[in-house]
């Protein structure tokens, strides 16, 4: 079983045991450029810092369950009481993830240690769809290149829609022939 498989049925176990008011959520982080602290630091010190990386992850408040699903990549359940607003989170989670790495640094100054997180809301206890969904927020995080959290809403749904349509034209036109090239010699 893939780890991804195993947080996605201890998160559907903890959800379905839960009966306090709010909400759960999904927080994907990747420290960006991981790569690097391998390189020059070794395997085994990368290893060490993925290991604190998850520690300092699943000890954050509202954490409910924490898991390094693949390389520098972690997926977290955690959980918001009634009347908490998620930017707040979002911020608070920018600000403890900065301070963690600020840390770290200092053990790797050869390296640029930054995180890309994405949030996503579990909608109707579909933890598969958040999952998804804090996958995409944090692909724009990482290419945005900033240490702050993405929110998977309705707005960065609507483009991550728009933008597979418009793959799926191009698709499309290139099987149908629909693209003409002209190339424009260069003559002295």
């Amino acid at each position: 079983m893939k780890q991804n498989d195993h947080f996605i049925q201890e998160s559907k176990r903890i959800m379905n045991r839960n009966q306090t008011p709010g909400q759960f959520y999904v927080l994907y982080v990747d420290i960006t450029a991981f790569h690097t602290v391998n390189n020059v630091y070794g395997n085994e010190s990368g290893d060490m810092l993925l290991d604190r990386m998850e520690d300092f992850l699943y000890r954050c408040p509202g954490v409910c369950l924490c898991a390094r699903v693949f390389a520098d990549l972690f997926l977290c359940l955690s959980f918001l009481e009634e009347g908490t607003d998620v930017e707040s989170i979002m911020v608070n989670t920018d600000e403890r993830i900065e301070h963690f790495l600020s840390g770290q640094r200092a053990m790797y100054p050869a390296c640029k240690l930054k995180a890309a997180c994405g949030i996503c809301l579990v909608k109707n206890s579909d933890i598969v769809e958040a999952v998804e969904g804090a996958n995409v927020a944090r692909k724009r995080s990482k290419n945005q290149m900033t240490i702050k959290s993405v929110l998977y809403d309705q707005d960065l749904q609507n483009q991550t829609a728009a933008m597979h349509e418009t793959e799926r034209e191009i698709y499309r036109a290139l099987v149908e022939g629909k693209f003409c090239f002209h190339l424009q010699p260069k003559v002295e």
